[in-house]
């Protein structure tokens, strides 16, 4: 059997709703649905409308605490790339800090260094030269 990208990811993040605490029902209820129900998208859509439903899926993990699943929504591979690094090549560096801001200092040292270089490569690409050279020096600390 064929899996789509999001029904992968979905897997891959083993979600059990019979078990989900209810305050956060309603979040894992919509990771299903843009995971494994919401339909494919034709090809020629905006870029970031392809990977919408993997920054929806982001968010809700992060409104239900779930950093260690967010984390795995960052370096998932949508296309042929990681979600973050995908943002970066269409440019979408906004999107990118947004992500990186939900994470750095949660997770682990080493999803800290993806979000550091992350960020330093994003502000480098917004010009604000400052901001990057900070983060790459805080990543090479």
């Amino acid at each position: 059997m064929n899996l789509t990208a999001g029904q992968r990811l979905y897997a891959a993040l083993k979600i059990d709703i019979a078990v989900a605490p209810l305050d956060r029902l309603d979040k894992y209820i919509a990771i299903e649905y843009f995971l494994t129900l919401e339909d494919d998208l034709p090809e020629d859509v905006e870029n970031l409308k392809k990977v919408d439903r993997y920054l929806q899926t982001f968010r809700h993990l992060c409104e239900a605490s779930e950093l260690q699943r967010a984390s795995q929504v960052l370096s998932f591979c949508p296309m042929s790339r990681e979600l973050h690094e995908q943002l970066r090549i269409w440019g979408y560096y906004r999107e990118q800090i947004e992500l990186y801001q939900n994470l750095l200092g949660k997770v682990n040292p080493e999803q800290d260094l993806i979000c550091l270089n992350g960020f330093g490569r994003a502000f480098y690409n917004l010009s604000d030269f400052d901001k990057s050279w900070d983060y790459h020096q805080h990543q090479l600390s």
